[in-house]
């Protein structure tokens, strides 16, 4: 601080204080202005008090510059500072660039009512100020707040610690946990088996139903095939039959019908004639309806076969089908190698397929 220049602040309507580097002792009569000094400085660096009181009577600002530093009081409230021909509009605040350059607190300044400066004060409180003015309280505070880390870092790891012994002696309480594993998996692959052997009985009690069903229609089938050869064989003579009445009708319309203009006086046509005229046509006319009834059997007859030798052709897909489910399960059980019936380890399963054709085929 070498230069100090006060203007229109209190009593100073224009100060300019050239500062020694070393001590300086400003002296004067009561009310000529030494406190304000103070004062003026003291608002530069804190910009308290916020009112204008201080600004001297008739004046329309204070100014205060302390080397090239200046603050500036407008009579309407405004604060202004200018530090290196940048100017700040501060509001209630000092900006910090200003601060810095002051490099003054609260230690730098006491009025003529405080204490005696470190005279009265006890030896913490000295010895605290002059931590501030050596800047030894970053060190003390450095080292609260390592001591502070340390401390929580303590606790941290003690906290861990028991926790890892807590988790340690839970892990050691779900031990079991392996053997389980080995369980549940040996229960899902038995339980993979039981699935495929329902899977295998559901086929075959399926399949068995189809065959079942399959069996008495054909039997069925059968059944009426050997009624329809037999009821065929008795009706080879009424179809021979059925021709020669054919014939007969044939011959019967054409000796009706003759043109009795053409033969003459010829009476023995005449008399063939009025014979056929008497012949009674309703028997005959009755076995060709029944020859129609043994045409249509044999249109039957060819259906019915064509029905057997399907459903002979569907009872041996079913078997086939129930031998690839037979060979499904035989690989199931290959692989797995557990019998499904008594769980227990198996080499040979033939002897298990062997149980299933006995029991459902």
């Amino acid at each position: 601080m070498k230069k100090i220049k006060i203007k229109g602040f209190q009593s100073h309507k224009s100060s300019e204080l050239n500062l020694h580097p070393n001590v300086n002792i400003i002296v004067g009569q009561s009310s000529s202005g030494k406190t304000a000094i103070f004062r003026a400085i003291e608002w530069l660096n804190t910009n308290r008090p916020l009112g204008t009181r201080f600004i001297s009577h008739g004046e329309t600002q204070a100014e205060v510059t302390i080397d090239n530093i200046r603050g500036t009081k407008t009579n309407k409230g405004k604060t202004y500072y200018e530090l290196a021909n940048n100017r700040f509009d501060s509001g209630s605040n000092v900006p910090d660039l200003v601060t810095n350059a002051l490099n003054l607190s609260e230690i730098n300044f006491q009025d003529q009512l405080s204490e005696h400066f470190l005279i009265t004060s006890s030896p913490g409180e000295v010895a605290r100020t002059f931590n501030r003015i050596l800047n030894i309280e970053k060190v003390d505070e450095y080292v609260s707040k390592l001591s502070s880390l340390c401390n929580d870092s303590k606790n941290n790891l003690e906290s861990k610690a028991k926790r890892k012994e807590s988790q340690t002696t839970r892990l050691n309480e779900l031990s079991y946990l392996n053997n389980l594993k080995l369980q549940v998996e040996e229960l899902e692959a038995i339980i993979k088996i039981h699935e495929a052997t329902i899977r295998v009985i559901d086929s075959l009690f399926l399949a068995i139903e189809d065959g079942k069903i399959l069996e008495k229609t054909l039997q069925t089938e059968k059944i009426k095939k050997k009624r329809l050869v037999n009821a065929l064989v008795q009706l080879e003579e009424p179809i021979k039959r059925y021709k020669h009445i054919q014939q007969f009708e044939e011959l019967y319309y054409l000796a009706k019908n003759i043109n009795t203009e053409i033969i003459g006086d010829c009476q023995l046509v005449l008399d063939l004639k009025t014979d056929i005229s008497k012949i009674d046509l309703e028997k005959p006319k009755e076995i060709k309806k029944k020859i129609e009834i043994i045409h249509s059997l044999f249109q039957d007859y060819d259906h019915y076969i064509t029905r057997i030798e399907t459903i002979e052709e569907n009872k041996r897909d079913i078997g086939v089908n129930i031998q690839s489910s037979l060979d499904q399960y035989q690989k199931e059980l290959e692989d797995y190698k557990i019998c499904p019936i008594c769980l227990a380890p198996i080499n040979d399963v033939s002897h298990i397929i062997q149980e299933v054709r006995k029991r459902y085929l």
